[in-house]
């Protein structure tokens, strides 16, 4: 059962860089148009912040079912980070123009991909 969880809990992650590149992209062509946020960037905000939300309560029944990784503290720290950086934009982009909450948008999705990549790299290292 642990198995299949970390099989999970690894396999989400992808999903969660491509849900990122998706939010990139959209907030990117926002940006570009200088239109306000769509549907479309709140559901794929929405979405990915459902995945990281996932991605962290497997890793906490990882965790508390005794898996560790190789940087377990900077792993949790990862994903802590990126569980956040969503509602925390979000947050500093309300009274923003159009184009500059896109733009913020687009950096917290670059954000996100790295940090994600970085939790990555904290399990293999």
């Amino acid at each position: 059962m642990i198995t299949r969880i970390a099989s999970l809990h690894g396999s989400l992650l992808f999903t969660c860089l491509a849900a990122a590149a998706v939010l990139l992209l959209v907030s990117l062509v926002g940006a570009w148009r200088a239109t306000p946020a769509a549907n479309t960037t709140r559901v794929v905000r929405g979405i990915l912040l459902l995945l990281l939300l996932a991605q962290c309560v497997l890793g906490a029944i990882l965790y508390l079912a005794g898996a560790r990784v190789a940087r377990m503290p900077l792993h949790i720290i990862y994903g802590l980070v990126a569980l956040v950086t969503l509602p925390v934009i979000a947050a500093l982009a309300a009274d923003t123009p159009p184009r500059t909450r896109r733009f913020r948008e687009a950096l917290a999705a670059v954000f996100l991909i790295a940090i994600l990549l970085r939790g990555l790299e904290s399990v293999h290292a």
